[in-house]
């Protein structure tokens, strides 16, 4: 685990903090730590999604006669029976 220290805060944000920690029932600390864990998932999820979504664009749409999902995995499961 890595320490953070953080100096010169301005005084309305630390009490801003000690306030939600109060609120959530949590000491300063831990209260600083889940909103730094909390932002950095939603970062990552950010991330993820964009490529997910770049990817999606790369596949065409379906249209019809083409395969569907569930006959290409019963065809998949097929090939592996034999």
């Amino acid at each position: 685990m890595a320490n953070i220290i953080i100096n010169n805060v301005d005084e309305e944000v630390a009490e801003w903090f000690r306030r939600q920690a109060k609120a959530h029932q949590r000491s300063l600390e831990d209260e600083i730590r889940a909103l730094m864990e909390r932002e950095a998932r939603q970062r990552h999820m950010k991330s993820w999604l964009k490529k997910a979504n770049h990817l999606r664009q790369q596949i065409p749409p379906w249209k019809p006669g083409m395969p569907t999902a569930v006959e290409l995995i019963h065809e998949g499961r097929e090939e592996d029976r034999t």
